[in-house]
């Protein structure tokens, strides 16, 4: 089924990535510590999410009950497919996710197929393009020409591989990075007065082949 196209402003593009903007050539997506740092998550099933340094305690020597409310932090995703994955793996354990958004500008890269004048020729291409199992979006360019993208990816490899696809099937096309502004998506669980509460939960978690960290709810 076409997807509706996206529109982007000539500046900093502004948008909030949901669904219809998951490009199928994704396998992996940044996440964000404590401090918003991006970390890189492996691709694949929940048991190789990765333990190591990520399990390991991001907050201070406190122990014990203090006024300050923790919370165990799973990841910081910008595609749905990415969070349900990680949010059905943890429900079945017997916990019950919350969400905490927070809006970033990241740079993601777009494989650019034409620039057009013409609104609906740009429309056009976009429905040929998912057609053809690409996710495409409609990028308002400078001086009024419409880019068309096949995609919108963090990882730049990502981008080169559906730059390969584009041109196994004739098309002309360059990758750009674009700043986009995008809706993180904190995937969070319970809420901790007690640290050594929460390092308990989040061990358990490490050991089923998450990510966790504990970071202060109110991050």
């Amino acid at each position: 089924m076409p997807k509706t196209p996206v529109e982007f402003d000539d500046k900093s593009t502004k948008v909030v990535l949901d669904s219809i903007l998951t490009p199928i050539m994704i396998e992996s997506e940044p996440t964000w510590d404590a401090g918003d740092e991006i970390h890189p998550v492996s691709p694949g099933e929940l048991i190789d999410f990765g333990k190591g340094d990520r399990g390991e305690m991001e907050v201070g020597e406190n122990t014990g009950r203090t006024e300050e409310v923790f919370t165990i932090q799973l990841g910081a995703f910008i595609f749905d497919k990415n969070l349900d994955r990680v949010r059905d793996g943890v429900s079945t354990l017997g916990y019950s996710p919350y969400i905490k958004e927070i809006n970033r500008e990241i740079i993601m890269y777009c494989p650019i197929i034409g620039r057009h004048l013409n609104k609906k020729e740009a429309e056009a291409l976009i429905i040929t393009l998912n057609s053809e199992d690409f996710d495409s979006v409609s990028i308002k360019g400078k001086a009024g020409l419409f880019d068309v993208a096949s995609g919108l990816f963090y990882y730049e490899e990502d981008a080169k591989a559906s730059l390969k696809r584009l041109e196994e099937l004739g098309y002309n096309a360059e990758i750009e990075g674009r700043k986009v502004e995008v809706t993180l998506k904190r995937l969070r669980i319970g809420s901790y007065y007690d640290i050594e509460d929460a390092k308990r939960d989040m061990n358990a978690l490490v050991e089923k082949g998450f990510t966790p960290i504990i970071v202060n709810k109110e991050q």
